[in-house]
């Protein structure tokens, strides 16, 4: 316009609008630029207003000195008003600091108190042209803004159009008519460690003592030996044979009913069938209880005022056969003798089962109860989520039960233990407290071929000791995922939280473990979304 040959300038206010998406939304990049020229057109133009898009394919230029995400947010990144950010499939390459460049620009902005407008794609896809990989991080990254704000999602690129030109209209209209910018809320995260106690959260931390030697798995295992004792002691086999020879040894010399005795006795002896089992290839063998067991189960029995019967161990005339040579397949060897014979020694060996899961279940459980626990949470009071957070935990030598030194099971009890692992040493999801949920997935070893095993019986007892122990041992390092360090004073625990929204409490992965009480934890705490070192201390009372 001109008055008089005097060109008069038109004011523009200039907006940058920072396009951000991966590769598989090019389509809605086009989108986005004809969308933008259309706003221009028509709003821009009635109030002397533009977006100029920036985008790394147009705006970036060579440069050396930096990883390629931090030379783009320098060049222009961080000077932009505004963002668009498009996913659909693919979440994008990752950078030095976050899982891929257009989620480092999205957090990026929204630090910097700019408008970001965040879409996400519903429009049908081919299966076979997914990466799952880069899916599941687009659900994950989905996820976690839910709680963050507004995001749009659209099925087609005309509802997307749409739906784009109209966010535009309201957040740059109402920049153009003269109203407050709207920033996004500078909403932060507030991290802290507290004590849980009572199933509340308190400032203080509370050291406490299991009692599962006195569990009721405890009792019933004894009452089960127990009765197995009884059972056998109700069992009364004929008197041993041993006890009538001794007694015609101990008669005088001149006692004339001794030789015939004795020549009854080995008349009693079937010497042309032992001889045909001999030369049949069959070893004949009579049946004993070991002594560690005898002294086991005597011990037992005294300690809980048990009296054994006097032929407690006898069992008859109960032998065991063996071939000389082994068979191919099935048992090689066999019992021969009465059914009560038999009945007796099979409650036996039942007892020396029970007996040791007995004995090695309570050295675990008292094992366990002479350590101290102490039970944390990790707390976010903010007004807004955080993620890769670093939890570090000093304590005084000495007092901290390292990983190695928790309490191993024996072999008779660590099937137990693998399946009670988590309720021992896992707190429970409470009312206003979440487990935690960023275990390791830790592959167990692959188990033996036992097909080879045919011909010798199967596994032998080390072999299968070793595949427990280490079940056990994956158990154990799953709910215990922390890093270990340590100096001439302490000894440091960390682990890693990957997310936590706001106003939201976790526990640590694991109670901490003592072996004697510790007045007090200090703690540091580093987030993605927390530019500050978080440092506190915990009291235990």
């Amino acid at each position: 316009m001109s008055y008089s040959g005097v060109r008069v300038m038109r004011q523009i206010t200039e907006y940058e609008l920072l396009i951000s998406c991966p590769s598989d939304v090019r389509e809605e990049a086009g989108v986005i630029n004809e969308t933008v020229d259309l706003f221009n057109q028509s709003i821009g133009k009635i109030n002397n207003a533009k977006i100029v898009t920036r985008h790394w394919s147009k705006d970036a230029y060579p440069q050396l000195g930096g990883t390629p995400q931090k030379i783009l947010n320098s060049q222009f990144v961080l000077q932009c008003d505004a963002a668009v950010a498009v996913f659909w499939t693919r979440f994008g390459t990752p950078t030095e600091d976050y899982d891929s460049g257009t989620e480092e620009e999205i957090e990026e902005l929204i630090k910097s108190g700019k408008q970001v407008f965040l879409y996400f794609s519903d429009c049908a896809v081919n299966p076979s042209q997914i990466d799952h990989t880069q899916y599941e991080k687009v659900k994950g990254f989905r996820l976690r803004y839910a709680d963050r704000g507004y995001y749009g999602t659209y099925s087609s690129l005309d509802e997307f159009r749409k739906d784009f030109f109209n966010h535009l209209m309201l957040y740059f209209g109402n920049l153009l008519n003269g109203e407050k910018e709207p920033t996004l809320n500078k909403y932060k995260s507030n991290l802290y460690l507290k004590g849980v106690v009572d199933n509340k959260l308190e400032d203080y931390a509370v050291s406490f003592q299991t009692h599962y030697s006195e569990s009721k798995y405890i009792n019933d295992l004894k009452t089960k030996t127990i009765e197995l004792i009884n059972q056998i002691n109700a069992i009364n086999l004929p008197e041993p044979i041993t006890k009538n020879i001794q007694e015609n040894i101990n008669i005088e010399d001149n006692d004339e009913n001794r030789l015939p005795n004795i020549s009854a006795i080995v008349q009693s002896i079937d010497f042309k069938k032992l001889s045909e089992s001999w030369t049949s290839g069959i070893v004949v063998t009579p049946v004993e209880i070991a002594k560690e067991y005898k002294d086991k189960i005597n011990l037992f029995a005294g300690d809980n005022d048990i009296i054994l019967s006097q032929g407690f161990y006898y069992l008859g005339e109960l032998t065991r056969q063996k071939s000389k040579f082994g068979t191919i397949l099935g048992s090689s060897s066999s019992l021969k003798g009465s059914d009560e014979e038999k009945e007796k020694f099979e409650l036996i060996l039942k007892l020396e089962k029970s007996l040791d899961g007995y004995l090695a279940s309570l050295k675990y459980f008292l094992e366990i109860d002479n350590k101290l626990f102490v039970n944390l949470a990790l707390c976010n009071f903010g007004k807004d989520f955080d993620e890769d957070i670093d939890i570090k935990m000093y304590f005084e030598k000495g007092f901290l039960t390292l990983l190695q030194d928790l309490p191993f099971p024996d072999y008779q009890c660590i099937d137990m233990s693998i399946e009670t692992f988590e309720y021992f040493y896992k707190p429970a999801k409470t009312v206003i407290i979440d487990e935690y949920q960023y275990y390791h997935i830790i592959p167990s070893l692959p188990r033996i071929d036992t097909t080879h095993y045919m011909f010798t019986g199967g596994k032998t007892l080390e072999q299968k000791i070793k595949e427990k122990a280490n079940d056990f041992n994956i158990k154990r390092d799953k709910i215990f995922p922390y890093e270990i360090f340590s100096n001439d004073e302490y000894e440091v625990l960390g682990y890693n939280q990957k997310y936590l929204k706001q106003n939201t409490n976790s526990f640590l992965p694991s109670y901490l473990v003592f072996n004697k009480k510790p007045g007090m934890i200090r703690y540091e705490i580093t987030a993605k979304r927390s530019p500050d070192i978080i440092k506190g201390e915990l009291v235990i009372n």
